[in-house]
């Protein structure tokens, strides 16, 4: 007994010391990077895995798949902060190196071969659930060196064990303790599962292959790491996490969403090379989306950060300025924005094209928004920047339907867009986008920032800005035109439909009590029927 006591003391200094502020949080990222490098290598060496960067992207998503629902569990049910519990699990990590270690002892090397849980090697509902209850006990793959090794049960099993003694050291009760131990294991259960979860996905849109590929895996596992990446910061910071969400400008970011969209339906009506769909690009066009979201809020964030004495006057509720959220955690969580930016455009598989697009995206806002440069001083074309980051995402959504989907193997003219479209933006849209000037007016005219309202007066930029966005809704027309070929009867219809369309975005940006919001919500379903349009005419 005392034997016990001792040792749980011992076990709980090494807790509270791994959780202590004297070592930078920083140093435990790093810990963890450096253990998924030790383990791929030592994958390679015991089970004579190929060396590929898709292998080793999938296998370190693999495992931020299990280890963030591991934080996200522990920190609920143990209720302490979550940066101690992350702590403590990134140290936990390091265990991870011993099961291709184990089987190199017990197998020798290159003499097994691990892999998922996969449909073909388990009959139905009932032995999976048989293998969930008995898998430290019985494998079954039809050959007894290839699934789940010993070195990898005996891994889980010690993690497991070390999460029951992490809850007890919290002083949760013992029930607690093997709830949370059961349900890290059952997300380890799950997570060995993906092919299960991709076999649906493709029986969905009809596709019958058991074969898993590492791109397409690592896709699926990038989807849950985006779900888990918001529910850890949920947990870490609350009210960082309300304040972002109450200043999402989801009017900007489905804007952006829908260029990738009509640009893969301008691609499958007008490209001269077009694919039919696999589960695979389905996943990466989910990431891309997952991947645009971190852009935007990249952007936002810069935005927020240049234009802080403009908002102190024209936008008092940003979080910044109200103060939701400290000027250090802003910055903060720019470059936390701005790097699952780039690492989910490397990660998705999609080739270089998404990586430079989202990049140039961000990089164009960067110089609009921020010093030295801040181009949003230059009056009226300041608003090439959206024309061509909208351009941008309209290229890289009609690349995800033309082939090759690669920039550097592919011919320019094969990814480049109908260039009447091209003009139509880079003239009639940007001059037509400065109605976003409208609502800053104030600020503007105080730092000096000569928009079109603040160099034409509000009522004179109002009526320019209204006949330029209604001239953008009308070339809508022209867009179709290239896309569709009409009946005499259709072409009148929609010639009516658009025409009611760019006077009501007219007079809402001329009526007296001028409100953003509805010329946006009339723009978003104008838009999205355009694209309907498209697809369906």
């Amino acid at each position: 007994m005392r034997f016990l006591s001792l040792t749980n003391n011992k076990i709980g200094k090494i807790i509270d010391y791994i959780e202590s502020d004297r070592i930078p949080f920083i140093y435990y990222i790093f810990t963890i990077i450096s253990v998924f490098y030790l383990r791929h290598l030592l994958e390679i060496i015991a089970y004579d895995q190929p060396v590929n960067l898709h292998q080793f992207f999938h296998y370190n998503l693999f495992f931020a798949a299990v280890f963030l629902p591991t934080t996200i569990i522990l920190t609920v049910l143990t209720a302490k902060k979550l940066k101690r519990v992350a702590k403590s699990v990134m140290a936990l990590s390091t265990l991870i190196f011993l099961a291709p270690l184990i089987d190199m002892i017990i197998y020798g090397i290159n003499n097994y071969q691990t892999r998922y849980l996969l449909p073909q090697d388990h009959s139905g509902t009932t032995h999976l659930l048989l293998r969930f209850i008995g898998f430290f006990f019985f494998e079954k793959t039809g050959d007894p060196k290839i699934g789940v090794s010993y070195g990898i049960q005996i891994e889980i099993a010690i993690i497991l064990i070390m999460i029951v003694v992490y809850c007890l050291h919290k002083n949760s009760s013992i029930f607690k303790s093997i709830g949370a131990t059961l349900l890290v294991y059952s997300s380890i259960f799950l997570t060995g599962m993906a092919p299960y979860f991709l076999l649906i996905l493709r029986r969905i849109i009809g596709e019958n292959s058991l074969i898993f590929s590492d791109l397409e895996i690592s896709n699926f596992f990038l989807i849950l790491v985006f779900v888990y990446f918001w529910i850890v910061f949920y947990l870490a910071d609350k009210k960082s996490f309300i304040a972002l969400i109450k200043d999402l400008r989801i009017f900007r970011l489905l804007h952006y969403s829908l260029m990738i969209v009509l640009g893969i339906a301008l691609g499958l009506r007008t490209g001269s090379y077009t694919i039919s769909f696999k589960s695979v690009h389905y996943l990466e066009l989910i990431n891309l989306f997952c991947t645009l979201f971190f852009a935007c809020l990249t952007v936002i964030f810069f935005n927020n950060l240049s234009d802080y004495s403009i908002d102190k006057i024209s936008n008092k509720k940003r979080p910044l300025v109200s103060g939701e959220i400290s000027p250090n955690i802003y910055k903060n969580l720019t470059l936390i924005f701005l790097t699952m930016t780039v690492l989910f455009t490397i990660k998705t598989g999609a080739g270089f094209i998404p990586h430079l697009f989202l990049i140039l995206f961000i990089g164009n806002y960067f110089l609009y928004s921020s010093p030295p440069v801040r181009f949003k001083k230059v009056p009226v074309l300041s608003k090439l920047t959206i024309s061509i980051n909208s351009l941008l995402l309209l290229t890289l959504g009609y690349s995800y339907v033309v082939k090759p989907r690669d920039i550097i193997s592919a011919p320019y003219a094969d990814l480049a867009l109908p260039l009447p479209l091209i003009w139509i933006f880079l003239t009639i849209f940007t001059l037509g986008a400065n109605f976003i000037d409208l609502k800053d007016y104030a600020g503007d005219r105080v730092e000096g920032i000569m928009t079109l309202p603040v160099l034409l007066g509000l009522k004179n930029a109002k009526l320019i800005s209204g006949l330029f966005f209604a001239g953008a809704i009308a070339s809508a027309y022209f867009i179709i035109d290239m896309a569709v070929e009409m009946t005499t009867g259709e072409s009148y219809v929609l010639i009516g439909i658009i025409a009611f369309f760019a006077l009501l975005e007219f007079f809402l940006i001329n009526r007296k009590r001028y409100s953003e919001k509805p010329v946006f919500i009339v723009y978003l379903t104008f838009l999205t029927g355009l694209i309907i349009t498209i697809f369906y005419l």
